[in-house]
């Protein structure tokens, strides 16, 4: 939301730096399009898709921060789009592998009222950083770090998972019960 903003900052119109925001719509509308046929072919899980666009979105927003000509914006506003599209196509998804098909109706609303609370803190938490700043860079780093260190847990996330079951394994082996450990 505030790259518009920033745009309108560093000396773009306010038109030119409007249409950055379409751009981001844009790339996301074919982002939805093209996410789908990519995990029907299972090239990877849905997991580490969300990862990997992610991880994307969070050096975008790192890069984005440098962002100083409208062609750079452009590049930023795409990639932006595209990737961060990848929750609307994967999140039902992830949803239902991690809580089954039964219970789905339950989680799906609170997934969503608990991302968008998430958002209703983020962007008066941005406008501080701004009114503090006078720069809104402090955002783009904040959210781009975040977005990162989101992607760099989720995968790893199969590595503690295989980790966790050697652990319980071996304390089954020693007499200890799996259940009692966590």
């Amino acid at each position: 939301m505030f790259f518009v903003s920033n745009a309108v900052n560093l000396g773009m119109s306010k038109t030119d730096a409007a249409f950055l925001f379409s751009i981001v719509g844009i790339s996301g509308a074919i982002g939805r399009l093209g996410h789908g046929p990519i995990l029907d072919k299972k090239i990877m899980t849905p997991f580490q898709f969300a990862s990997l666009m992610l991880g994307i979105s969070g050096t975008s927003c790192l890069l984005g921060s440098l962002a100083r000509s409208y062609a750079v914006f452009v590049v930023f506003s795409a990639t932006l789009g595209f990737s961060t599209s990848t929750s609307n196509v994967v999140y039902p998804l992830m949803v239902r592998a991690v809580v089954g098909v039964n219970h789905v109706k339950k989680i799906f609303g609170v997934g969503i009222i608990l991302a968008q609370s998430a958002a209703l803190i983020t962007l008066p938490l941005i406008g501080y950083l701004y009114d503090t700043t006078g720069d809104y860079g402090m955002a783009f780093y904040i959210s781009g770090g975040v977005m990162l260190l989101n992607s760099i847990i989720a995968l790893l996330d199969p590595l503690w998972v295989t980790w966790d079951r050697r652990r319980h394994r071996t304390h089954e082996r020693d007499g200890y019960d799996a259940q009692e450990l966590g």
